[in-house]
C-alpha cells in the first residue's frame, strides 16, 4: 500500500483544525483546489472517508478525528529526524522557528530580538505570533521549534524552562473616575469596568485568577480582541484592565496617558520557553533560555 505524502497528512490536519477548506488552505499556502485534490488523493489512497462535506459546513468522521491526532504524531517525529540531522551537522546553527504568544510580543520582542541575532549569529531565526493552544498545536507538528509563552498552561508533549517572573499591573487613564487606583482591590465591587482580552488568550485568565469575584457581581462582558485593542479601551476610558510589566516602557503605552500602579495583592505570570519533549536539540533550547533569561534579567 502506499504510504500518505507529508503534503497529505498537513492537508488532514488543517482541515481538522479548521473544519474549512478555504482556511484550511490559507494555513498551507496553497489553493483551495489543491488542498481539496489533495485531501481526495487521501481518501481514495486510504479507502476511507475522512470528511463530511455540505454547503454550510464541514465535520471530521470519527475515524478521520483518529487519523488526524495520528498525523500528528507522525509529522512531530519527522520533525524529530530532521532536528537529528541539523544537530549533528552544527549546533546552534540554521533556521529557528520561534512561536511567541500575542501579550509578549510587542513589549519583549523589540528588545530580545537583536541580542538574540547577535549572539548567535548562526541562527536564523523566524517568528510565528499566535496564541497558546495554537502554537503548541504547530509545535507537536514540527511547524515550529520552540515557543515563548505564559504560564501557568498545561504544555503536553513539551518541557519548558522558566525565562522570569512577569508581575500583573493595574492598568488605567489618568484621573479616571471609573476606580480609585489608589486602593483598588482584586475584590473590588468595581469589576464591572474591568475590560479584558476575548477567550483564548491566556493573560485573561492571568487576569481572572487574580481576581476575588463575588457571584453576584459580573466581569465587564465586553472584550478586546487584541492587545493594541484592549489599551485603546482603556485609553478612552471605557474601563481598567490588568496589564504584564512588561508593557511599562512599550511604545505601545507612550503618549497613552494609561497608567500602571502594583497591585496591593502582588499577582505574577511565569513567562516560559518551551520545546518539544525529547527534543535532540533540548541542550540548545536551554542555552538560548539561558541567553534570554541573563539578557533581560
Amino acid at each position: 500500500m502506499q504510504l500518505p505524502s507529508v503534503k497529505q497528512l498537513q492537508y488532514l490536519i488543517a482541515v481538522n483544525e479548521t473544519k474549512h477548506f478555504g482556511k484550511a488552505a490559507e494555513k498551507c499556502f496553497v489553493t483551495q483546489s489543491a488542498l481539496s485534490t489533495g485531501i481526495r488523493e487521501l481518501e481514495n489512497l486510504l479507502g476511507i472517508k475522512l470528511f463530511e462535506r455540505s454547503r454550510k459546513q464541514i465535520s471530521t468522521t470519527p475515524v478521520g478525528e483518529m487519523l488526524g491526532d495520528q498525523a500528528v504524531t507522525v509529522l512531530s517525529e519527522l520533525g524529530k529526524l530532521v532536528e537529528l540531522a541539523e544537530h549533528n551537522n552544527a549546533p546552534l546553527s540554521g533556521p529557528l522557528r520561534l512561536g511567541i504568544i500575542p501579550t509578549i510580543t510587542p513589549f519583549l520582542l523589540p528588545r530580545l530580538l537583536p541580542a538574540l541575532r547577535e549572539k548567535f549569529e548562526n541562527i536564523d531565526f523566524f517568528l510565528v505570533e499566535d496564541l497558546t493552544h495554537r502554537l503548541l498545536d504547530k509545535m507537536q507538528a514540527g511547524d515550529i521549534d520552540v515557543m515563548i509563552t505564559a504560564m501557568p498552561y498545561e504544555l503536553e508533549g513539551a518541557n519548558h524552562m522558566t525565562l522570569f517572573e512577569d508581575p500583573l499591573m493595574l492598568a488605567y487613564r489618568e484621573n479616571t473616575t471609573l476606580i480609585d487606583p489608589q486602593n483598588w482591590r482584586p475584590d473590588d465591587d468595581s469589576l464591572e469596568a474591568l475590560m479584558l482580552l476575548e477567550e483564548g488568550h491566556c493573560l485573561r485568565e492571568h487576569a481572572i485568577n487574580t481576581l476575588v469575584v463575588d457571584s453576584k457581581i459580573q466581569i465587564n462582558p465586553f472584550t478586546a480582541s487584541s492587545l493594541s485593542t484592549l489599551i485603546h479601551m482603556i485609553e478612552s476610558d471605557l474601563g481598567f484592565s490588568l496589564l504584564p510589566a512588561m508593557a511599562k516602557d512599550s511604545p505601545l503605552l507612550q503618549g497613552a496617558g494609561i497608567k500602571l500602579r502594583d497591585l496591593t495583592r502582588p499577582s505574577t505570570r511565569e513567562i516560559a520557553l518551551a520545546w518539544r519533549e525529547n527534543s535532540v536539540k533540548e541542550d540548545d533550547y536551554r542555552m538560548i533560555g539561558q541567553f534570554i533569561s541573563e539578557s533581560l534579567a
